[in-house]
């Protein structure tokens, strides 16, 4: 009976650390998917990092793009009151050139000029 008990003893034993390698082993593994699931964080975490970082630049970019092209309107804006204030100055200096009387004739006959040859 002694020897049945001590053989049920060692079986319950055996069991035992068969039980407890498990255990440790799934630990083990429960530890490792840890980690593993830490590291896949910390992916995340870069790659959402580095996504913002590009839209900040894209931003920047953009932003750069609007001061480029309200810098080229204006600078068209200039040009364009510099011509209209140089053809202002040519037709006042040409203008000046022809003495008033003679002005004046030109522009009545130019107006006589202009009506049809029936109202006359």
């Amino acid at each position: 009976m002694s020897q049945t008990f001590l053989c049920m003893s060692q079986t319950f034993l055996c069991m035992s650390q068969t039980l407890l390698c498990m255990s440790q082993t799934s630990l083990r593994m429960g530890q490792t998917s840890l980690r593993m699931g830490q590291t896949s964080l910390r992916m995340g975490q870069t790659s959402l990092l580095m996504g913002q970082t590009s839209l900040r630049m894209g931003q920047t970019s953009l932003r750069m793009r609007q001061t480029s092209l309200r810098m080229r309107q204006t600078s068209l804006r200039m040009r364009q009151t510099s011509l209209r204030m140089r053809q202002t100055s040519l037709r006042k200096s040409h203008q000046a050139m022809i003495p008033r009387r003679l002005r004046m004739r030109l522009y009545t006959t130019s107006i006589w000029i202009s009506f049809p040859v029936s109202a006359v």
